[in-house]
């Protein structure tokens, strides 16, 4: 009777054992996605994929507006255009929690004045870079934005001492050859587009190196986004208006409406 009596009570323990076992490995998935999550392998690999993403379609739509549309010649109403889209984005964003950005610092004066050099660069990167893709095909505008990436490389290292290994230093060394072998077989030569193009390497390169500088115990990369885009409309508005951009885009826009 002993052992029949034991057997249903080691049944229920057994079971009590795997319905504990199951809540433990129900606990502990939420715990291993996460981590998986936060990996820093699978963190760089997300955020590797969302970049070339967003730079591609980015190139291929302001290709297509400054080229492809026509009569469409006004890169500076296009910059403040994508500068109006992206506070909003940031404002959305951080109003419903989805985005983590700080609008504060738009209203502190010291902050504006410090951040006003970088953001001039900004825009100028913008703008240049529009205007060569006005003239350059997408494979070269993508080709020689690799020179800014070289020029960076170079002032990190003999600005802010950074290091530079061999591997490091012969993948810059590549990227310059393809920049001249591509130089030498571009069959459409354009000089504006070529003078465009090393201007926009230039505001790119200052606009990294001094932008350690900026973020340096001042504000997180998305505020920064936001005040980069808050802060160029002022900046690209007096612009838009001297050079009489803004109605002939409204009637392009009415035109294109209207078929």
């Amino acid at each position: 009777m002993a052992t029949t009596a034991q057997a249903p009570q080691q049944g229920i323990i057994s079971l009590t054992v795997l319905h504990d076992d199951a809540d433990a490995d129900a606990e502990e998935a939420p715990r291993k996605t996460a981590a998986l999550q936060q990996s820093p392998a699978g963190a760089s690999l997300a955020s590797c994929v969302v970049y070339s993403v967003a730079s591609l379609s980015t190139t291929l739509s302001n290709k297509c507006m400054v080229s492809s549309v026509a009569g469409f010649h006004f890169p500076a109403f296009l910059t403040l255009w994508q500068s109006v889209v992206t506070v909003l984005v940031c404002g959305v964003g951080s109003a419903t929690g989805v985005m983590r950005v700080d609008l504060t610092p738009a209203a502190s004066i010291q902050l504006i004045a410090r951040w006003l050099p970088l953001n001039v660069l900004f825009t100028a990167m913008l703008v240049s870079n529009l205007l060569a893709l006005r003239f350059l095909s997408v494979p070269m505008v993508t080709v020689f934005k690799s020179l800014s990436t070289v020029a960076t490389g170079i002032g990190d290292h003999f600005l802010f001492h950074q290091p530079m290994p061999a591997g490091v230093l012969a993948s810059l060394l590549l990227m310059v050859v393809s920049s001249v072998v591509a130089a030498f077989g571009d069959l459409q030569f354009n000089a504006w587009g070529y003078a465009w193009m090393l201007a926009n390497c230039g505001f790119t390169t200052a606009y990294v190196l001094y932008m350690k500088v900026a973020l340096r115990n001042s504000v997180s990369e998305l505020t920064a986004v936001f005040l980069n885009n808050i802060l160029s409309i002022p900046l690209l508005l007096p612009v838009v208006l001297y050079t009489g951009q803004l109605f002939p885009v409204c009637c392009l826009a009415v035109r294109l409406c209207l078929g």
